[in-house]
């Protein structure tokens, strides 16, 4: 929505698998007192001016297609804290991440 600036502190709410993958990945799957505090996690952003999706057929099977358009510098996102959970209903696990 907004381009991650300088400074700003952002909290991220994950539940869906491919961003828990990524936050898996990106602390190496390390809970957040693991961290060394002169070289915490990081990760890319970019910011994303633009996105469309719609329903398509692939192999007769429906798929979502996205057609995104990204600014062409991001920002490095410094993650400061993470907590792990469940969601109340499902029990299916989240992250909230501040970067």
């Amino acid at each position: 929505k907004n381009a991650l600036k300088p400074g700003m502190v952002r909290n991220l709410n994950l539940f869906e698998p491919r961003w828990l993958k990524m936050i898996d990945r990106v602390t190496n799957c390390r809970s957040y007192v693991e961290w060394d505090t002169n070289n915490p996690p990081q990760f890319g952003c970019v910011h994303c001016t633009n996105k469309f999706y719609s329903a398509i057929s692939i192999d007769g099977s429906e798929a979502r297609y996205a057609d995104i358009i990204f600014e062409r510098v991001g920002a490095l996102a410094t993650m400061v804290a993470l907590e792990e959970g469940r969601r109340p209903v499902s029990g299916d696990r989240k992250v909230n991440v501040a970067i």
